[in-house]
Parts: structure tokens; sequence; C-alpha cells
């Protein structure tokens, strides 16, 4: 079952309840080198209590992802020490992916293990979109990562969608509907018919339906989400 659209929003990025989206200017990444191939991280996978809320990360945690989107990995390195005996996930977003790579994430891993007895869950946000296969083969790539929480776009489609989930059977898939930067107008020059949340409750639905454990969407949509697709 996928998890309650508030989770959903809970744990990713800062949303603006307007639907518009700021981004704050980052200083030059400094040269660094990782390990681009880093081995395998054996991490406890999260579970679903009879609850229907996920326990997520180690037991007694604030429920907060803290993202580290830092301007270089030193910095983001520093933070995962800081917060990691507090908190429950550290998210890790495209720009310091790209920037950083495997070998980053497993740095920033290793520095959270190093600060705490029990390190938080990794939460990958690099919204995957691409044709089924491609995505397949992404998913793959970041499993010795052993993340919690991997999000594609729900714009992908139900075969997209369901490629990242069996790639990955011990994540929970995070499904973006609509992104909190785009309003009527935006969908509508992208095709898209309707309303935002129009446009949110049938992709939740889809993603749903095609394997998709979680879903992000905007603080507007939550309430409509959940009686939508369930509070799981």
């Amino acid at each position: 079952s996928a998890v309650s659209a508030a989770f959903a929003t809970r744990w990713a990025m800062p949303i603006a309840a307007s639907r518009t989206a700021w981004r704050s200017p980052r200083s030059p990444p400094e040269d660094l080198t990782a390990d681009p191939h880093p081995p395998p991280i054996e991490r406890t996978p999260m579970s679903t209590p009879t609850s229907g809320r996920i326990a997520f990360g180690p037991a007694g945690r604030a429920p907060i992802a803290v993202a580290l989107d830092a301007p270089d990995l030193a910095t983001a390195g520093q933070w995962a020490a800081a917060v990691s005996p507090s908190v429950a996930a550290l998210k890790v977003g495209l720009e310091s992916y790209l920037r950083d790579g495997a070998g980053g994430v497993g740095a920033v891993l290793a520095a959270a293990e190093d600060a705490a007895t029990e390190p938080p869950a990794l939460f990958l946000d690099l919204k995957l979109h691409d044709i089924p296969n491609t995505v397949a083969g992404a998913a793959r790539s970041v499993a010795p990562l052993a993340p919690a929480i991997v999000t594609v776009h729900a714009l992908g489609g139900p075969q997209m969608i369901a490629a990242a989930a069996q790639q990955l059977p011990q994540t929970r898939i995070a499904a973006v509907t609509i992104l909190t930067s785009m309003d009527e107008a935006a969908l509508a020059a992208t095709g898209i018919a309707g309303t935002p949340i129009q446009a949110v409750l049938r992709l939740a639905r889809m993603a749903v339906e095609a394997g998709a454990r979680a879903l992000v969407c905007s603080p507007l949509e939550v309430a409509e989400v959940r009686a939508a697709v369930g509070a799981d």
C-alpha cells in the first residue's frame, strides 16, 4: 500500500503552499574526490507498522528527513554527522548526487555512521523520469546504497514506476505527482488538462496501482490524496 500523502509531503523538501518554489544560490563546489564505486551498504530496511504509519529510520527519532543540499561534499558530511543522532533520515537530492556521485553518498553515510550508533535512513530524492528500461537500470545502480526511499516522477507512467519498484523491492518508490512550481497555466502549457489537484489525484491513483508505496504532493492536496488512495 502507499504511504499517506501527508507522510510523503512531510519527508520531501519544504513545499510552499502557493505551489511556487524558490531556490537559493549555491557556492561553487570544491574539487573533492570520493570513491565512485562504493561497496554495498548494509542498512536495516524500514517497515510498515500495523498503525499504517511508516517505521522510518531508527526508533524514537524525530520524524524528520534533513536535506543535505550543501555547497560541497565536506559540508554535507559535517551536516550528516551533526544531525544523525537525532533525525530519522538524510535526504540527498539530484544536485548533490550529480556532483558527488554514489561515492559521495557513501562518504556522507559513513560520516553519519561514525556519529550515531544507529544511522538514519537514506532518502534519495532523484526524481527519476525516463523510459522504463533506463529507470530500471538507474534503480539497479543505486541499490548498493540501500536507500529507504527513492523518488520518481509519476508522469513517467505506470510501466516506469513498476520498473523502479521491481528493481528496488526493499525500497519505497515515492511518486512525485505534480511539481509544486506548476500552476494550472503551467500544466496547460505542457498539455496536462485540469487543475493541479485534478492532475495530482489522477497521478496518485495511477502510481499506487503501478507499485509506488509513497507519494509526493503539496500540502494543498494532502487531504484529497488521502481520501483517494488511503492513509497507508
